[in-house]
């Protein structure tokens, strides 16, 4: 085949498979035969797109013929969840065999798996709360959207959501978004409301420097370390009913954190705590209210349009 036959063989397979391609396409001529191509002319003739942005690699192989190979380059979608629920943890997690729970904040990406045809999608959240714990103004979370083959030029999206758990701010944005979510799970500090009793009246400070030992309910999958981390007290309300002193507390603590263990002590591997000899504290529930958040009004290349079902 000569420079026009290969020219016009990949540009009508384009034109009959558009619908599984990106409107960005970018393009690479390999193969050895008989040197009658010229393949740096053939490539600069189709043209070369964004790599920076979601693109179709289109893979031209000559040889005595040519082979044509597409491959979509993987999408990320940025969005943020709120959990209301204190039955559903972030993703999938099995204990002794079986699941924690029968519902996880994840399990909506078998639907954009599907909606895409695509090979797998990977969510990765901008850190975790625990499945009881409520997450109020919304934590950012990234999908990974591998090999994506329809619904590419896709402005509108249809899921169906658990009561309890709802998605906002979807959008398409460009691959350094992933550094910001990793970034973001180590250094962003978070509020949280933490709802508590105790037997006695508890003098609160204004700012903890707190040492934290792993605790123990996690120790089975991390590493025993100490760990400082700082913890300042917003505001809080007072309770008393049936002999118990309640509180809402409204705290901000750095990334990273064990807000159950400050409160209760964990048995001295927190330090200070809340709690003391005199005047054992119990969490009885918690909150994240908000989690700061890092611009990506840089990244987006595209907002979604999001239409829930229940």
């Amino acid at each position: 085949m000569d420079e026009e036959q290969i020219f016009r063989a990949v540009k009508d397979m384009v034109v009959r498979h558009q619908g599984e391609m990106h409107e960005n396409k970018v393009y690479s001529v390999s193969g050895g035969g008989t040197g009658e191509v010229d393949k740096a002319a053939l490539k600069r003739r189709f043209g070369q797109g964004d790599w920076s942005i979601p693109y179709t690699e289109i893979m031209v192989r000559v040889q005595d013929g040519v082979e044509i190979v597409v491959q979509n380059s993987p999408m990320y979608i940025y969005g943020e969840y709120i959990k209301m629920d204190r039955n559903m943890t972030q993703t999938p997690l099995t204990v002794g065999g079986r699941l924690k729970c029968n519902r996880s904040v994840s399990d909506f990406k078998i639907q954009i798996k599907e909606f895409f045809s695509a090979d797998d999608v990977v969510f990765i959240p901008a850190g975790r709360e625990d499945f009881d714990v409520r997450m109020v103004e919304g934590r950012p979370f990234l999908l990974t959207v591998k090999n994506p083959r329809r619904n590419l030029g896709f402005e509108r999206l249809r899921l169906t959501l658990y009561g309890g758990l709802d998605i906002k701010n979807l959008c398409v944005v460009r691959k350094e978004c992933k550094d910001m979510i990793f970034k973001g799970e180590g250094q962003s500090s978070k509020i949280y409301s933490a709802f508590l009793c105790c037997r006695r009246p508890l003098v609160l400070q204004k700012n903890y420097k707190v040492r934290q030992r792993t605790p123990l309910r996690v120790l089975h999958r991390r590493a025993n370390l100490t760990r400082i981390k700082e913890v300042c007290i917003l505001g809080h309300e007072k309770m008393e009913a049936d002999g118990w002193i309640y509180y809402r507390v409204v705290l901000e603590a750095s990334a990273g954190t064990y807000i159950k263990e400050f409160v209760h002590g964990d048995l001295g591997r927190t330090a200070p705590s809340l709690s003391s000899k005199e005047n054992y504290c119990d969490l009885l529930e918690l909150d994240v209210l908000r989690v700061k958040k890092r611009s990506i009004e840089d990244l987006v290349t595209r907002r979604i349009e999001l239409e829930v079902d229940r």
